[in-house]
């Protein structure tokens, strides 16, 4: 089996990769990449025989390669500026990939990692499901939604899988880091909402990459969606005080701001994001998910195809952190 891959470099992408060459039915994986230097620093040099890279991005591919099996789309932005570059990428470039993908005679499944934000927050607090009506709240989740419409527009014609994955941390990852460095300095950061009010899913990178592998196996069909999480709804402040644990530190000071400043910092930030060209995890377009309390989803549907979550973050949270602090990054 052939795939091609693109988001190989992000830190579900690399997880996947792992898991890919432990599979000996794997003969060739493609990899569409803009940075060759970051995949073999994630990956090590040599990079494996049956890597074959693709350099460029989605808005440059002209074809994809025609024995390709299995396509796996995990590329996008989840922070920006400009509300433009979100649908630049999150949905124009997943439309144009999937039209590419219609020339391919042995497509067996395309699957697109989403996100829950394209589904919205649980305003009741009951864990979201697959057929709700989708309400995002964000630029972000509108664009993902909209890519998820385009590609759906072409279930009919090739075999389409959408997987919604919730918060998610491990190795690679920046943005959940930046919280733990804020626990290691003793303190708890929050907007709106105090840290015990907040509930969210979580799910470890690596699990992601064991359900999109399952999702390639099993028999679906096409334009079904999939959310993806552990069992476990998880507080906040439960979170930070796991992390605090592991760190041996504690949170001495807890600050939970009002939703019109938050926004003012936000505000500035993305004024400075514009002038520096850097994007930053908490900015306006994070204000109108933060705005909500309840970010969670339920993984029955999945589960109902065999797929388990392996890693639980109480006892997964360590390794991170350990792997955090060996590069470095903590």
């Amino acid at each position: 089996m052939n795939y091609f891959i693109t988001g190989s470099t992000g830190f579900i992408g690399i997880h996947l990769l792992n898991l890919l060459q432990k599979k000996s039915e794997v003969k060739k994986i493609y990899l569409l990449v803009r940075n060759k230097k970051k995949l073999e620093e994630r990956i090590g040099i040599p990079l494996p025989e049956n890597y074959f890279l693709l350099e460029g991005d989605l808005a440059t591919l002209e074809k994809i390669p025609e024995d390709t099996n299995y396509i796996i789309h995990m590329a996008g932005i989840t922070k920006a500026v400009n509300r433009e570059d979100y649908f630049k990428v999150n949905r124009d470039a997943t439309e144009r990939l999937a039209k590419l993908s219609l020339n391919l005679r042995n497509l067996k499944k395309f699957i697109f990692v989403s996100s829950l934000a394209a589904a919205g927050p649980s305003r009741d607090c009951i864990p979201k499901k697959e057929d709700d009506t989708p309400l995002p709240v964000s630029v972000y989740g509108q664009s993902k939604l909209e890519g998820e419409k385009k590609i759906l527009k072409l279930k009919e014609k090739i075999p389409i899988i959408i997987l919604r994955p919730p918060a998610v941390y491990g190795e690679w990852d920046t943005d959940f880091l930046e919280a733990i460095k804020l626990v290691k300095k003793g303190l708890s950061f929050n907007v709106h909402f105090k840290p015990e009010e907040r509930i969210l899913s979580f799910i470890y990178a690596k699990d992601i990459a064991g359900a999109i592998l399952h999702l390639t196996e099993i028999k679906t069909n096409s334009g079904e969606i999939f959310f993806i999480s552990e069992d476990k709804l998880f507080k906040w402040k439960e979170i930070e005080e796991t992390v605090a644990k592991v760190l041996q530190r504690k949170i001495k000071v807890r600050i939970t701001l009002p939703l019109w400043f938050g926004k003012m910092i936000a505000n500035f930030i993305n004024f400075a994001s514009k002038i520096t060209g850097k994007n930053y995890i908490f900015n306006k377009d994070k204000i109108s998910e933060i705005k909500y309390r309840c970010w969670i989803c339920s993984n029955k549907k999945l589960k109902e195809t065999g797929f388990y979550p392996k890693f639980k973050f109480e006892e997964k949270i360590g390794e991170v952190i350990d792997w955090y602090k060996g590069k470095g990054w903590l």
